[in-house]
């Protein structure tokens, strides 16, 4: 199988997971239909909306596109950035675990998977590169599964969906 097909499938593949997701996560139900009710009171909704803000900007920076864009290539191998790439998002997501008490239980469950579908995405593309493979490879192979004919990413369906949350308390 060559590299070009396997770059098809993964893209493939990373779409059938996100369509699912983000059905899974966002679709209508009893429960998204009922007004919110802030639970706490008055002085928790600055909190909730605090941990709306943060998970926001968690999923940008767990984002592959800011990952590879921040994370150092200089002197790794793609195994080595493979592993710097998959503890980034778990630091930046471990940071930031407690807001799951101040936000929609879907809200959180939409940011859990987003983590592990980068993760996923990260180990099944560094799978397929050789053992000599570089650091600049395998972000190279990753920009180019972003550039895929997907439009829509989970990462922004998440984002839409936080922020969707957070007006819903707004109101």
């Amino acid at each position: 199988m060559s590299t070009d097909n396997v770059y098809v499938l993964l893209i493939i593949l990373g779409f059938l997971i996100l369509a699912a997701l983000a059905y899974l996560i966002f679709r209508p139900s009893i429960e998204t239909k009922a007004p919110v009710q802030n639970a706490g009171g008055p002085s928790t909704l600055p909190l909730q909306l605090q941990a709306y803000e943060r998970l926001v900007i968690l999923a940008e920076r767990i984002g592959l596109r800011q990952l590879i864009g921040s994370q150092p290539t200089d002197g790794l191998s793609a195994r080595e950035y493979q592993a710097l790439l998959v503890e980034a998002i778990k630091r930046e997501y471990e940071y930031n675990v407690s807001q799951q008490i101040y936000v929609a239980p879907k809200a959180w469950e939409a940011v859990q998977s987003l983590k592990e579908q980068n993760i996923y995405v990260i180990n099944q593309i560094g799978s397929y590169l050789n053992g000599e493979a570089v650091a600049r490879d395998l972000a190279r192979a990753i920009a180019e599964f972003l550039s895929g004919p997907e439009s829509a990413t989970l990462q922004q369906t998440v984002i839409d969906g936080l922020n969707i949350e957070a007006k819903k308390l707004m109101h």
